[in-house]
């Protein structure tokens, strides 16, 4: 039988039964954690049952995604005051002048 198990930081390997899976099982494992101590020590004892064990590479390839959001995030927050109004003025054009009295050092 194929398993996808997801885990994160906080999956407890001591306290998990694996009475789900059986000598000969598929299981790719998908941490949620960049914790490589707790996917090695996961795969070792599924392997001890017998079952065929691929760890994904998946911390890499949520580090890649959570950068492209950030970037995309970062260009879309850029253009906020452009675009929100206060008054008749942009926010920019609103916050843009000092304020009476405002000094910067």
């Amino acid at each position: 039988m194929k398993h996808l198990l997801i885990f994160d930081a906080f999956w407890d390997v001591k306290k998990r039964k694996e009475e789900s899976f059986q000598s000969g099982d598929q299981i790719l494992l998908f941490p949620l954690t960049s914790n490589l101590d707790l996917s090695t020590r996961l795969k070792e004892r599924l392997e001890v049952l017998g079952c065929h064990v691929q760890v994904l590479a998946t911390a890499a390839l949520i580090n890649s995604a959570a950068q492209r959001i950030r970037d995309r995030y970062i260009e879309f927050i850029a253009t906020l005051p452009q675009k929100i109004k206060v008054g008749n003025k942009n926010l920019k054009a609103s916050m843009g002048r000092p304020l009476a009295g405002a000094t910067c050092n």
